[in-house]
């Protein structure tokens, strides 16, 4: 354990990695729970519908879908647009990226390869 200052309210406090005081994570918690509670209660809420009704930040709201931790409408998918109902991407554009890496470290490989046997040669 070291001692840190809280990223939020700058309060010293003892930490095993967390970056936020054990009082603002209860404050964080007990926001989310609000507003995973509302999101429960009225289904096909939109974020907007949040920030009104329960006074929170869009930011907050739109990093708890960011995080996974929300599904609700009227979220985008950071690469293409399409709506999603939460994390970053759409599942199109997550296999896309996927496609993407697996080529990448194919042709890495190959190349790899390549090189080890021109070196085996000499």
């Amino acid at each position: 354990m070291e001692l840190k200052n809280c990223e939020e309210c700058g309060k010293l406090f003892m930490s095993a990695g967390a970056l936020r005081c054990p009082e603002c994570l209860d404050r964080e918690e007990a926001i989310f729970s609000r507003i995973r509670d509302y999101v429960w209660e009225h289904p096909g809420v939109t974020v907007d519908d949040v920030v009104r009704e329960l006074g929170v930040k869009p930011e907050k709201v739109l990093a708890y879908l960011r995080e996974g931790r929300l599904a609700i409408k009227g979220l985008t998918c950071q690469r293409c647009g399409a709506p999603i109902n939460m994390g970053r991407i759409c599942q199109r554009c997550a296999k896309e990226l996927e496609q993407n890496v697996n080529r990448t470290i194919k042709g890495h490989k190959a190349k790899m390869h390549t090189a080890s046997m021109r070196r085996e040669k000499k």
